[in-house]
Order: structure tokens, then sequence, then C-alpha cells
């Protein structure tokens, strides 16, 4: 199941949330069931409304807080968001997605709205717990040893280690995200190995009209994403 609608909220804003509740109705193509709320909290804002169609999976559908005195905080706020591309085509797009939200997609947005400026900086931390436990998770005792940066393709380190631990038949775990440039040419100029997933057939991780730096054509024989640690 890639996606599913929204048929109805058994919950309003303000409600208290108790786990294993029903707080609203979701259908797929095969059923309608509930959707089971896990935590103890308040209803604070519904990003979804009822009778939405077509929510991608992992979509976030509401914002629950954990006192009651805070819901009114999110009775009117925006959303902010930074971006690289055209700032009025992903605001389109959020909005439209969104439609109960007010957003605002700016480019720079970090140095024009300290929020967005916070949101990074707990990003990055968070980034960089997670790097080290997957290290430690994928080389054990020898962890300390290994000089993979800070994970952005750009970082010489980062780009070293793609090149020197990838493996020629399964590429790297899903630590990495095997649409990036980087990844694309480091599998390019190793050599690596092209696979076939039948299963993946329909699914796309990235634009396969597109050249890569390397100018080498991508297409659908291209390397394993599916993979899990080795």
């Amino acid at each position: 199941m890639t996606q599913g609608n929204l048929a109805v909220w058994n919950k309003a804003v303000g409600d208290q949330l108790s786990p294993g509740e029903a707080i609203a109705e979701v259908e797929t193509d095969k059923a309608q069931m509930d959707f089971e709320f896990q935590e103890d909290g308040y209803l604070a804002k519904i990003l979804v409304p009822a009778g939405s169609k077509d929510i991608p999976v992992n979509t976030p559908i509401a914002v629950y807080v954990e006192e009651k005195g805070d819901v009114d905080a999110f009775k009117d706020f925006t959303v902010y968001v930074d971006t690289v591309g055209p700032p009025m085509s992903y605001q389109a797009k959020l909005q439209k997605r969104f439609p109960q939200l007010k957003i605002t997609v700016a480019k720079k947005a970090d140095a024009l709205y300290p929020v967005v400026s916070a949101a990074s900086i707990c990003a990055k931390v968070t980034r960089d717990f997670s790097l080290l436990w997957t290290k430690k998770e994928l080389y054990g005792d020898c962890h300390d040893d290994v000089q993979w940066g800070s994970g952005y393709p750009s970082d010489p380190k980062t780009k070293k280690w793609l090149v020197e631990d990838v493996d020629k038949l399964f590429g790297w775990g899903s630590v990495v995200r095997f649409s990036w440039g980087t990844a694309k040419e480091a599998l390019i100029g190793q050599n690596c190995y092209k696979l076939e997933w039948e299963e993946d057939n329909t699914k796309f991780d990235y634009d396969v009209t597109k050249m890569g730096k390397a100018d080498v054509e991508l297409n659908m024989e291209w390397y394993s994403k599916s993979c899990v640690y080795f």
C-alpha cells in the first residue's frame, strides 16, 4: 500500500487522546479501517481534513501535544520551509497537500526566520547522533577508524568513503541516499554491477530521464537500493 483516503475524523481539535483509541477512519484499495493513536495527549491541529483522497503513506495528518494548554498555540500559525528550488512551486505543492496550514516557502529561510534556523540545528544534531549510532551498528568496535565525514555529499570525507566503501553488488546500506549525484558517480566510477529488481520495476528513486554528472544515462537496471545492512 502506498496511499489511502482519510474518510472520517473521530476526534476534534482539543479532544483528549489515549493509546489504542481510534481517532480516524482510513480507506485503502482493500479495506476501511480504524487509525489508532498510540500516545497520551491532545489533538492540537488537523493537517489533513476528512474526505481527503490519495494521501501518500507517512504523510503527517495531525499534530498532538502532551499538555492541553498547548493546544491554542496551534490555532493560528505559519509553517516556514527552506528551499533550494523555486519557492512558489514548492509552496503550491505543500499548500495543496496541507490546505489547512499557512505555509511560507523561501530561499535561505534559515536566515530570514529564526524558527527555521532552530529546526536546522535540531536536524543536524539529530543526524549526527543517528550517523554515530549507525556507524557503531555497521562497524562495531572498529567504528572509530571509519571516516565518513558529515554525511553531506559535498564533504570530501563523505565522498572518499562512498568510493572506498562501496560494494560492487549492493552499493551501500540504507544509510546512503542512492539518488545523490555523488553516489551515482561513485557507483559508475567503481564499475559496480547493474541489477534489476523485478518487484521494483514500477518504482523510481530518482528521475531516470536525467543524465548524471559523469554523462552516463541512468536507467531502470541501475543499482540496488533495497538492500539492508550487510
